[in-house]
């Protein structure tokens, strides 16, 4: 950040000998928080003056591309400016009147992340398309109509399928198809460190999930949803079922609750993986959910079932509720005892 914060200061130092209200805007990439802790500051101090008062400052990334900047500039997918408060967006956005763009008005914090998230992501999307072309190849086959077709799928390939934080994945295709190109990748020698991270991070995402419980110190647990997809029945590799097995280890107290999973209708694969994984499973089910709310002192919400969206309102400061899923648009709103588990 030297460069950034050496010209920081001289904005500021300008801005302290010149008349009337000025907004700052910041381009560059930024970790979010920068702006607030780091680049405010240097401000106020050089210029003599309170932001928001004495000058307005705003994030604007730029989504432009080396080679097609011009044409980037000019036909973006969206304008984005976080503001430090409504007068600064207001001039940051109208220098983009001209551009048929959605306009994009956000908070400072949010506007970095943005930024962070493309660029992140777009080192991400290299990389796959690399390590696919390599275990591809090392199978006879060539990546670049496989890609092209890939990239056909708009509904959950490329597009915001998948796309929001929440728990760890699982069922009987993600996991099972992951583990299978990874052993024939070693089987030909070939080395995959962002394919085969994959596993181990959502295990690490799964163990997440347990040490938010234990945290809390209680005991008596109820989980609501046990499918790893809600409206299915489906058991198999459920990271909720590797939690539940889990907290069990830990000694915890548990009874489930999921409308759409009856042990009495599971068949074939389905039961032999609960079977399995949990044989005393039927003990703790439940199919009365305000039973499974009753016995707890944690509730944690395992999937995206609608009955469960207002659960954390009903329930008092005293029962904690770990959120595997962000139920409702604004979790903000459930008080202090609601923890979401990357948010």
């Amino acid at each position: 950040l030297d460069h950034l914060l050496s010209a920081t200061r001289s904005v500021g130092e300008a801005l302290a000998g010149s008349d009337g209200y000025h907004v700052v805007a910041i381009r560059s990439t930024m970790l979010p928080g920068t702006l607030e802790e780091q680049v405010l500051p240097v401000l106020e101090e050089a210029s003599g003056r309170s932001a928001g008062e004495g000058f307005g400052l705003a994030v604007n990334p730029e989504f432009l591309q080396e080679g097609d900047a011009v044409r980037d500039f000019a036909d973006p997918p969206f304008t984005l400016v976080g503001e430090l408060d409504e007068r600064s967006g207001d001039v940051v956005a109208a220098l983009y009147d001209g551009l048929e763009a959605p306009l994009i008005r956000t908070s400072i914090r949010v506007a970095e992340g943005v930024k962070y998230a493309s660029n992140i992501f777009h080192a991400l999307k290299i990389s796959f398309a690399n390590e696919m072309g390599v275990v591809l190849q090392s199978l006879g086959v060539d990546p670049y109509p496989v890609l092209d077709i890939f990239k056909m799928d708009t509904r959950l390939n490329i597009s915001t399928a998948y796309l929001r934080p929440g728990f760890a994945f699982g069922g009987s295709c993600l996991p099972k198809d992951l583990r299978a190109a990874l052993h024939a990748a070693k089987s030909n020698d070939v080395d995959l460190p962002v394919l085969g991270s994959i596993l181990p991070g959502n295990e690490a995402h799964l163990r997440r999930g347990v040490e938010m419980v234990l945290a809390t110190g209680k005991r008596k647990v109820g989980v609501l949803g046990f499918s790893f997809k809600a409206g299915t029945d489906d058991l198999r590799e459920s990271p909720l079922v590797a939690l539940v097995e889990a907290l069990l280890g830990k000694g915890l107290d548990l009874k489930i609750y999921d409308r759409h999973v009856s042990l009495a209708r599971l068949v074939g694969a389905n039961k032999a993986y609960i079977e399995e994984a949990i044989p005393h499973i039927a003990s703790l089910m439940s199919d009365d959910l305000d039973e499974v709310i009753d016995h707890a002192e944690v509730v944690v919400i395992g999937n995206a079932d609608p009955r469960f969206a207002e659960v954390p309102a009903r329930l008092g400061a005293e029962t904690a509720v770990i959120d595997l899923v962000r139920v409702g648009d604004d979790p903000g709103r459930f008080g202090p005892s609601y923890r979401g588990i990357s948010w």
